[in-house]
């Protein structure tokens, strides 16, 4: 009588664990067709775009070293410039990519062939000031000038037209901005940071 009622009780408990088995897979969500990873999946996927800019200045340029050498002493200082933009344009020919190189005024008036170069290979010029001094140090008028000296550089060494500028150290702000772009038929600025931008569009619509 005990082994009986030891057995049946196993058969039921074995009967209902097994209904309740079916009924949780029964009620398992199937995967939705969407999630599923096709052959062709990858293919489908939007290609993300980069945009490349080169800086083309020389070492001894750069704001950080503006204190030790001075500008009328940058003429002595061995070039490497010229050196470093071959290796951008071999590296970007290789990968099949083009880019804006945004040259220095002085830089495209020491070395025009290397500002014809970059043009020959499909590449857009654009202008990185003269000196690369900071915009917000420099009047309207200074800042105008050393606009009009670069672009007529470039343009003089390329034959072709320029439309960018990028200021020297992200110099550019919602507070030193010179209306002088339109007039020396420069269309676009790439200098301000994420921020500038941010607090520019804050000031226009209000928010703080």
């Amino acid at each position: 009588m005990g082994g009986k009622s030891v057995n049946n009780s196993l058969q039921n408990f074995s009967q209902s664990s097994g209904l309740r088995r079916r009924s949780l897979i029964s009620q398992r969500p199937e995967p939705a067709l969407h999630n599923l990873q096709t052959p062709n999946a990858a293919k489908e996927r939007p290609r993300i775009r980069h945009i490349l800019s080169v800086d083309v200045e020389d070492y001894f340029q750069v704001e950080a070293f503006a204190n030790e050498v001075p500008r009328r002493a940058w003429g002595i200082w061995p070039s490497r410039v010229v050196e470093n933009t071959r290796k951008f344009l071999n590296l970007f020919e290789r990968h099949g990519v083009k880019g804006t190189f945004f040259f220095l005024g002085w830089v495209a008036d020491r070395f025009p062939n290397l500002v014809r170069e970059v043009q020959a290979q499909g590449h857009e010029l654009a202008c990185h000031s003269y000196w690369h001094r900071r915009v917000c140090t420099l009047s309207p008028s200074e800042f105008r000038e050393d606009v009009r000296i670069s672009k007529d550089a470039i343009e003089q060494a390329a034959g072709v037209p320029v439309y960018g500028y990028r200021a020297p150290s992200w110099s550019i702000t919602k507070d030193s901005l010179c209306p002088v772009f339109i007039r020396f038929a420069t269309i676009y600025t790439v200098s301000l940071t994420r921020q500038d931008l941010l607090s520019s569009t804050n000031a226009r619509t209000g928010k703080n």
